[in-house]
């Protein structure tokens, strides 16, 4: 936080940016309210619901995060959102409209390179490894068809909250060499996946609009993706 506050006093930002909600723009309320250098305009990309602070937490903890969620978009100028339920989400849950601004990616970044066919199914993952994200429908999807003789490797990419638990479950079935958590992967490397890949997934519980998305179509890769 005090590297963050004289960053602030030293530059002036007519935008900032933030992936996460909380605590991130809290702490761009917080600027917008009370540093002199940055009371021009500050806006907000909210990300997504899995991470609203009223989600996932114990009682006593949820009354000073809904109070400072609260605050901070009260002293927000502008917020913004990548899909048309999490504005609603947004909405329902402190009376904030916000505009929608759809996920894009440079297609000029993505090299399809062909790539012989896979002698087992490849299914690639990428994910944020989190509850809201369907990773434990996919964890006992595939324990259940793995059990059953299917034969296939999946590939989750990306790191979480959740990902020693899902390493665990992984490990407590014996699933290690079919199921493989890669947290650490360069652009390089997750770009190689998808070019490998047979088809991807996408199974979030609650309605974000991901790169995943995109990435796949730019690959040409089928996409498994939840409609709720």
């Amino acid at each position: 936080f005090r590297g963050f506050r004289d960053l602030l006093n030293l530059e002036k930002f007519d935008i900032l940016f933030s992936w996460l909600p909380f605590p991130n723009y809290f702490f761009g309320a917080f600027t917008k309210r009370f540093n002199k250098r940055n009371k021009k305009s500050t806006h907000i990309w909210y990300s997504g619901g899995a991470f609203l602070p009223n989600r996932e937490k114990p009682k006593f903890a949820k009354i000073p995060l809904k109070w400072m969620s609260d605050w901070a978009i009260k002293n927000t100028k502008k917020v913004f959102t990548l899909s048309n339920y999490i504005r609603q989400e947004l909405l329902d849950y402190n009376k904030k409209d916000s505009k929608v601004i759809y996920c894009g990616i440079n297609s000029n970044d993505f090299k399809i390179d062909f790539i012989g066919k896979n002698k087992i199914p490849l299914i690639l993952f990428p994910t944020f490894i989190h509850k809201a994200k369907g990773i434990y429908d996919v964890f006992e999807a595939s324990k259940n068809l793995l059990q059953k003789g299917v034969k296939f490797k999946l590939v989750i990419t990306g790191g979480g909250p959740e990902k020693e638990l899902l390493e665990k479950l992984i490990k407590e079935k014996n699933l290690e060499k079919d199921i493989i958590v890669k947290a650490n992967i360069c652009d390089k490397d997750l770009k190689k996946l998808y070019n490998q890949c047979d088809f991807t997934l996408y199974p979030v519980l609650k309605g974000e609009f991901g790169l995943v998305l995109l990435e796949s179509l730019l690959y040409n890769k089928p996409i498994i993706y939840r409609n709720e």
